[in-house]
């Protein structure tokens, strides 16, 4: 069934991970949280203590600054070494970074993706008929809509037919 939803977003855009944008136009916090993480990881501490001058926080931060690959080709760098994609997206959740933001390719609108159910509020949700039932003298009228699929039927015939004549026998 399509469904469309009116939600409201916990974080801002600014703390996503954009799919689109090469990482070197990120937004700082989503920069700093990269930084943050990748300079705490044991392989780095190793290459610190082996290149002290190179192995600084703010030549760090100056790679990431000039680095040209897409949040989406970071991303996907990322699920290779974690192993999955639930992997990465636990991972850059626990770092700060809630989801991640991309242009839509047929709407053109922003779209997002959360790591955490808790990030969003649904506040509206529209779904459109696809069929409906009513009763005239006695019976029941079932109609079918055009976007109508296999289940309508079934969903008419048992959530709402079956339903009223439950109700119906039981206050007999």
């Amino acid at each position: 069934a399509k469904r469309l939803y009116d939600v409201t977003l916990a974080p801002d855009e600014a703390d996503m991970l954009d799919w689109d944008k090469p990482i070197f136009q990120q937004s700082d916090k989503i920069i700093n949280a990269l930084v943050d993480a990748e300079y705490n990881t044991p392989d780095f501490q190793q290459f610190t203590k082996t290149n002290p001058s190179m192995g600084t926080r703010e030549q760090l931060e100056s790679d990431f600054r000039y680095e040209e690959k897409t949040g989406e080709e970071w991303y996907q760098a990322l699920v290779k070494e974690k192993g999955s994609e639930e992997a990465a997206s636990r991972y850059l959740f626990s770092i700060g970074i809630p989801g991640i933001t991309y242009e839509g390719t047929s709407s053109g609108e922003r779209n997002y993706v959360m790591f955490d159910d808790s990030q969003v509020q649904i506040n509206q949700m529209y779904q459109s008929a696809k069929g409906s039932i009513h009763w005239e003298n006695g019976r029941a009228i079932i109609s079918l809509f055009r976007n109508a699929d296999a289940s309508t039927g079934i969903h008419e015939l048992l959530g709402h037919y079956m339903t009223q004549n439950l109700l119906d026998l039981g206050a007999q």
